[in-house]
């Protein structure tokens, strides 16, 4: 199916400026075509016209949590709709079309790659971190989306379990943060040094 978006600002971020009255061609979900409107449209193509209205690519989110605001004691099977409706509501429907997460637990964010990547569900293209790694009085304890390890091989146990899992990246909190307990400042450091080799040998 071929769909031309017409009369559109264009914004492609490689121009300075804004291209007016552009004209974008999508064959099977994917840009094949960017030009300034001129020239015959194909006969059985969908076309939309924007009526000026501007189009840009899709924006990046390098840092996403999925599950504000927080559900209280909330099931796996809670968290992942909750996730869901946030990444479609919160994300795409705001022009944001990948992202990497910084902290999902229960490798939710993983479940969710894969069913948007197979065109199951809408949503932003992620690139999964799963739980994101700390030590025991480590960071952000609390949220639900922290795995504690302690001593090099329980950081090399939990990274290859990431792996295996599925992620993209691994996060690991090496300092504190802005919330929290008296030992969870940003100015406070958690992992050994021998704890950073053996996760970097990984």
């Amino acid at each position: 199916m071929t769909l031309v978006l017409t009369n559109a600002n264009l914004i492609d971020c490689v121009r300075p400026g804004v291209v007016a009255g552009a004209r974008v061609t999508i064959e099977d979900a994917r840009i094949v075509a960017v030009s300034d409107g001129s020239g015959p449209i194909a006969g059985d193509a969908q076309v939309i016209d924007l009526g000026g209205g501007y189009l840009l690519p899709g924006l990046w989110d390098v840092h996403v949590h999925l599950e504000w605001p927080r559900l209280p004691a909330a099931t796996v099977a809670e968290l992942t709709v909750q996730y869901a409706a946030n990444a479609t509501r919160g994300l795409v429907e705001s022009g944001v079309t990948a992202i990497r997460t910084a902290g999902v637990p229960h490798f939710i964010d993983v479940a969710l790659k894969r069913a948007y990547a197979g065109g199951r569900l809408v949503g932003p293209r992620i690139f999964a971190g799963g739980w994101f790694l700390t030590t025991t009085a480590g960071h952000a304890l609390g949220t639900g989306f922290a795995r504690t390890c302690d001593g090099p091989m329980g950081f090399v146990r939990a990274i290859r379990e990431q792996m295996e899992n599925g992620v993209d990246h691994v996060k690991l909190n090496l300092s504190g943060g802005i919330f929290g307990p008296g030992w969870d400042r940003h100015w406070h450091s958690f992992l050994l040094a021998e704890e950073l080799e053996a996760a970097f040998t990984i």
